[in-house]
């Protein structure tokens, strides 16, 4: 249970969606108003840098100034988690925030996800033992499992073996960042949601923004924060739309 997004965009437009994460997870409105204190983290990257920070701060009681080391004028992929764990799922410190790094096919694979699968199927598919790694980290190192050289493949996949499985427990709405480097560096992104219940109802939803020179990916509550819609869940915004259940995106 958690509140994320995936930015392409200006440094101006990361920080506002920065701001209204820190409020939804201060106070999530369409989760009873309870706050996400299990850490947090990012995962930043233009064509020359990257940034990755991890923390076991909740998100609204750490600091973060992105002028310190971002330009006004470059053009940032962005991934930001705030988490509140699962239950029976490991709180360890900032070893168990998101997002997650792996490598798979000469790629870097970052992924944060907001729900559950059931990690005791999936790991015993991957042969590794489940104890060792959130539910979580598990699908990142299920992603970069297969022989695929497209991050939206890898999300395919991943739903399609977790489906199979039967370890699709709650939801599997997943942001990604994947990243070439046998050559020039090459970023790509996708996003998949997906939950089991209508009657899940606003809490895990995703909200995709695409205009403007930028593109978005963010759960509710971090859309309404950012006005995209209200707290009804209409949009407000006409570049915004729900991400269709299910579907993975670009």
């Amino acid at each position: 249970m958690c509140r994320m997004f995936l930015s392409i965009g200006k440094v101006k437009d990361i920080c506002k969606l920065y701001e209204s994460l820190v409020l939804a997870s201060k106070e999530d409105i369409f989760m009873m108003k309870k706050n996400h204190s299990s850490g947090w983290g990012y995962f930043i990257a233009s064509n020359e840098r990257s940034y990755y920070y991890r923390s076991s701060k909740p998100i609204y009681e750490d600091e973060w100034n992105p002028y310190h080391y971002l330009q006004d004028e470059a053009t940032y992929y962005a991934m930001f988690h705030s988490r509140l764990a699962s239950p029976r799922e490991p709180i360890r410190g900032f070893i168990d925030s998101h997002p997650f790094i792996v490598r798979g096919d000469e790629r870097l694979i970052i992924v944060a996800h907001n729900g559950s699968i059931n990690k005791h199927l999936v790991a015993k598919e991957l042969g590794i033992s489940p104890e060792l790694y959130t539910d979580s980290e598990i699908l990142a190192i299920l992603l970069s499992s297969y022989k695929t050289i497209n991050i939206k493949d890898r999300l395919e996949k991943a739903k399609e073996t977790i489906k199979r499985l039967g370890a699709f427990t709650g939801a599997l709405n997943v942001i990604a960042i994947e990243i070439s480097y046998n050559a020039a560096p090459h970023i790509s992104v996708a996003c998949l949601s997906d939950f089991p219940l209508e009657k899940e109802g606003l809490y895990y939803k995703m909200v995709m923004y695409k205009g403007d020179n930028r593109y978005e990916f963010m759960s509710s509550t971090v859309a309404f924060y950012n006005k995209y819609i209200d707290s009804e869940g209409n949009i407000l915004d006409s570049h915004a739309s729900y991400c269709e259940r299910g579907r993975v995106y670009p």
